[in-house]
């Protein structure tokens, strides 16, 4: 499932050889507070990234701009039962990555019958909370005191997506594979 988003920008499956490139994502400050600490290696990185392809439903991509990485999205917290799951975006910069969130999510609600996709989004990160805003989901609350960073505690905006939302809002441009 790899897509042409715009000039050699591209949504691609998550390999081992991107190892050096999540790191760098793991490196900025959304990714500081999204991923593990343990990503600052591209030893943990190769161990999280095999992990994460062994997931099922995950469907782990890599946004690449001539090979530069721009973005990782992928799905955590799976509920198969509920179809239902935790979505994780990070983006070199997220005020540039409502497109890309975007597209993810088209091929995620394409791919899978997830009935809603929901992201926990750093307070502190307003330039994210404004992608998942642009990309269709809606604000639906906030965990209080949800991520620690370094000594300091930080509320979590909850957005979300129901399946029927997505579709309702997609151009007919969008909706053919």
């Amino acid at each position: 499932m790899t897509r042409m988003t715009s000039g050699r920008t591209r949504h691609r499956p998550v390999t081992v050889q991107d190892a050096a490139a999540l790191c760098s994502l793991a490196d900025g400050e959304t990714g500081r507070l999204l991923l593990s600490a343990d990503l600052r290696t591209e030893e943990m990185a190769v161990h999280f990234i095999r992990a994460l392809n062994t997931q099922q439903w995950a469907i782990p991509r890599i946004i690449d701009n001539d090979g530069v990485a721009e973005g990782l999205c992928f799905c955590a917290d799976i509920e198969q039962r509920n179809l239902c799951a935790r979505l994780v975006a990070v983006f070199a910069s997220p005020a540039a990555g409502g497109g890309h969130l975007r597209r993810y999510v088209h091929d995620l609600m394409w791919a899978l019958p997830y009935h809603r996709v929901y992201s926990l989004v750093p307070w502190s990160l307003p330039d994210l909370r404004k992608t998942y805003e642009n990309a269709g989901f809606l604000a639906e609350g906030v965990m209080r005191d949800h991520y620690v960073y370094g000594d300091c505690l930080e509320d979590a905006a909850v957005f979300g997506l129901l399946r029927p939302e997505f579709f309702a809002a997609s151009k007919p441009d969008e909706l053919g594979d």
